[in-house]
């Protein structure tokens, strides 16, 4: 029988099943009745009986606990009736649940309920209410004995009644029989109100207040009225005022805290009435006892009855118990021989193939390919067979492959080489292009100490250390750019601009280089030119100035050019020139899929120069690489400038390519950068106009030595170098320089001077310094409500350095190495916005 593993093992498992089924359902059937049985014993009579017991149980406690109240009065004895009462109806329920297969004892409880209810009704809460009512008027009238004894009023009324009597005496004295008069109808007023308020408390009736209101709201207040006007009239206030002002405040007192907490006692006294006899009326009625002897005697029929049907259900589950045990016994040694006999037969037609698959993949292992496994079934064993053919087959296959690897391998060693070769000979040429000019600086200024030198001389070596050290900056600032770019943290800022005004600081930049070879260099715009552009001006103007620059340096004759276009459309379809020498094709290799897909600004640099070759054109673009070796030896540089520009120039939306060279003949490069929305903005049909007054804004005055005239600077610089070289600068410039040597100090010497009244104009702060660096320094100065320029003076020149600087607190940042000029512009700036404004 052709069959897979899966079917066979279900087979076999599924005869068991089968067997497992028929004992299963035999065996449930016979425990579904025995568990009937013994649930009614276990689980039903049981506990029916034992709640039955409980319930019971429970009335007498509600009866103890009710008694007991009823005699003695004390709510302790409430404790078991309410508990009992709480827990009898939930037990009821659950008993209606367990006996609700038999009506006649679901009848029964549920007139037991009733019964509950009733006595609960008809005697337990009656005699209840009534007994708490005769322990409410009890305590009201321990209350007011309670009150009564502390004799608050009649205190209070023998001081009033001895007061009275003193003031009665002065008037008579003095023959003043007005006064006496008065004095005693006060004192007949207030017997007159104890007289009342008495009356009240002995008999209960409130016609007896009457006379106590009458006093306190009509004679007393007019008599007291009565008595200060006749002191007065008399002139004798001072002998007697005081005394008349206790006798009033002794009427108070005696109301407040004797007649009126009196009288609020005997009115919560009246309002119970109830005595013991009344409690024992209710006992001699008979009610409760009639009702809790018919409930002891449902639940004993309750009882019983449960206790015969529990002696029934006991018999008939024992013996389906009996009959079940027998039965699972037989049909349990029938499954077992049969499953034995099937697991056997099943086992052996899986492990006899799959020892012939074992044996095969062991020859395998050891080396042997030509092993090949006979395919005897279509089960799991068979297509574990053809998938071990098929192993085998591509084991071949692989080792053939082996060697093509290898090989491949090797060329990709090779290609790894050749870059390691490529980044040492660049870190050599930095090597080179680094120690050439630190030779010249080194050299040149030991010619300085020679004693010998003219002034022309010494004045040539000054010339040539600055240059050289221009030239070392340039380089690290190369350097850092393309670090940058190639850790993705080169940061683009777009914002308006005008590129004729860029254009026309380059040509004014790089017109000294073009001058210094005797080579003209010219601008032309293509077309007209948006007056304003969204682009970073930093980048853009780097970006010419490389081009520009190398188009200089490798042209000995003839001219360069910058040609500048606005291109409305993706690159290349732009406004058409006037020749094709204005606009060249592009170069074959460099045909790359980067276009630029909304307006932007193409500019062309053209020049006469040597020109390239396709071999040098290939390297191009390249950071680790030269068009040539000769290149550097005659030229110099390191190659980074059009990587650097290429890289500006995708960040800006553009790109920059090679659009032609020829060799003898010349080379152009061209670069696009978009222009962002041009929603709004003017179009310059003439762009030479507004370049050659930008040309003429460019033309600032040189600083003078007297721009920092008897300003007061205080330069924070930790190196002794600097502090000279700085310090210097300064001083010539005519300020008056204090120098700190680090952040702390700095601080100390501000503060200080704003204090005294003669603060600094401007603060130099170095940000790199010990004890306190100056982003904490000016932190503290501007917690401190320091409010004068301080301007960071770092050598970190990255755009996220200054960022942090103005972050900390700083007006403005100026790098190291320092341009003289621009120093003291930044520093005169700073102090002649605080002249203007008066700070």
């Amino acid at each position: 029988m052709n069959m897979t593993i899966g079917r066979k093992m279900g087979l076999g498992f599924g005869v068991l099943l089968a067997l497992v089924v028929t004992l299963a359902v035999v065996v449930l059937f016979n425990l579904s009745t025995m568990n009937r049985q013994f649930s009614f014993v276990i689980q039903h009579d049981a506990p029916v009986i034992a709640n039955a017991r409980h319930l019971s149980k429970l009335v007498v406690d509600m009866e103890t606990g009710q008694r007991g109240f009823v005699i003695t009065g004390e709510d302790e004895f409430l404790e078991p009736y309410d508990n009992a009462l709480a827990s009898f109806a939930d037990l009821l329920n659950e008993e209606k649940a367990l006996v609700s297969d038999n009506p006649a004892q679901v009848k029964l409880l549920e007139r037991i309920d009733a019964s509950v209810q009733e006595w609960q009704k008809e005697a337990a809460t009656p005699e209840i209410a009534m007994r708490r009512k005769v322990g409410n008027a009890g305590r009201d009238a321990y209350r007011l004995q309670k009150v009564l004894s502390q004799g608050v009023g009649k205190r209070l009324m023998d001081e009033f009644m001895a007061l009275g009597h003193e003031i009665e005496v002065a008037f008579s004295e003095q023959g003043d029989w007005e006064g006496a008069y008065a004095v005693e109808i006060i004192e007949n007023c207030m017997a007159d109100r104890e007289d009342g308020q008495r009356g009240f408390l002995i008999t209960g009736r409130e016609e007896f207040l009457d006379k106590y209101h009458a006093g306190e709201q009509n004679k007393l207040p007019e008599y007291f009225t009565r008595l200060r006007s006749l002191i007065s009239d008399r002139g004798r206030r001072n002998e007697l005022s005081e005394r008349v002002d206790r006798l009033e405040e002794l009427t108070a007192e005696w109301s407040r805290q004797a007649a009126e907490p009196e009288i609020n006692a005997r009115r919560e006294m009246n309002k119970h009435p109830e005595s013991i006899h009344d409690v024992a009326a209710l006992l001699a009625a008979g009610t409760g006892k009639r009702i809790l002897d018919r409930i002891r005697e449902d639940f004993s029929k309750f009882i019983e009855e449960e206790e015969r049907l529990t002696a029934i259900r006991f018999a008939s589950a024992s013996q389906a118990s009996r009959s079940t045990t027998n039965t699972t016994i037989l049909l349990a040694l029938l499954s077992v021989i049969f499953g034995g006999i099937m697991a056997t037969k099943i086992t052996r037609g899986i492990t006899k193939p799959v020892r012939r698959l074992a044996g095969a993949v062991e020859m395998v292992a050891k080396g042997d390919l030509a092993q090949e496994m006979e395919i005897t079934s279509k089960d799991e064993i068979g297509v574990l067979s053809r998938s071990f053919n098929l192993m085998v087959g591509n084991l071949k296959r692989l080792e053939e492959d082996r060697e093509q690897s290898a090989e491949r391998l090797g060329r990709a060693i090779q290609a790894a080489d050749s870059a390691n070769q490529a980044k040492s000979e660049f870190l050599a040429n930095m090597s080179h292009e680094i120690r050439t000019p630190m030779t010249a600086i080194v050299g040149f200024a030991e010619n300085l100490l020679d004693a010998d030198q003219s002034e022309s001389e010494k004045l040539n070596c000054v010339h040539t250390i600055r240059r050289n050290g221009e030239y070392l900056l340039d380089l690290i600032n190369d350097i850092l750019d393309l670090s940058k770019i190639e850790a993705g943290k080169m940061t683009i800022e777009r914002r308006d601009c005008q590129p004729c005004r860029i254009v026309a600081e380059v040509a004014s930049l790089m017109r000294v280089r073009a001058d210094a070879k005797m080579l003209p260099f010219n601008i032309e715009y293509i077309g007209a030119i948006p007056e304003t552009i969204q682009c970073d001006p930093t980048r853009l103007r780097q970006i010419l100035i490389n081009l520009i620059g190398n188009a200089i340096k490798f042209t000995e004759v003839g001219a360069v050019r910058l040609l500048t276009r606005f291109v409305e459309g993706p690159r290349g379809q732009g406004a058409k020139g006037p020749s094709d020498v204005d606009k060249p094709p592009s170069a074959p290799h460099e045909s790359s899929d980067r276009r630029t897909l909304g307006p932007s600004l193409q500019f062309d640099v053209m020049d006469t120069g040597r020109g390239m070759t396709e071999e040098q054109t290939a390297k191009l673009f390249h950071p680790f690489m030269q068009a040539d070796a000769s290149t550097t030896r005659q030229f110099g540089g390191t190659g980074l400038g059009l990587t650097i520009s290429k890289r500006f120039a995708r960040l800006l939306g553009g790109d920059l390519t090679l659009a032609q060279t020829e060799m003898g003949v010349g080379t152009t490069f061209r670069t696009t950068v978009a222009t962002g929305s041009l929603d709004g903005v003017k179009m310059l049909e003439d762009p030479m106009v507004a370049t050659v007054v930008a040309d003429t804004e460019n033309t600032v005055a040189p600083a003078t030595p007297s721009d920092l005239q008897g300003l007061r600077i205080l330069l924070a610089e930790d190196g002794p170098d600097n502090q000279q070289l700085i310090r210097f600068v300064l001083k010539r410039a005519g300020a008056d320089v204090t120098v700190e040597e680090n952040g702390k100090l700095a601080l100390d010497a501000a503060l200080a001077a704003r204090d005294k009244g003669n603060p600094f104009d401007v603060i130099l702060m170095d940000m790199q310094m010990p004890v306190m660096d100056g982003y904490d320094a000016t932190r503290q100065l501007r917690l401190k409500g320091y409010t004068a320029p301080i301007i960071a003076l770092t050598a970190h020149a990255m755009a996220s350095d200054r960022k942090r600087c103005i972050d900390a607190g700083c007006d403005d940042y100026a790098t190291k190495p320092i341009d003289r000029k621009r120093l003291i512009e930044t520093v005169a700036r700073h102090t002649l916005a605080i002249g203007s404004f008066g700070i």
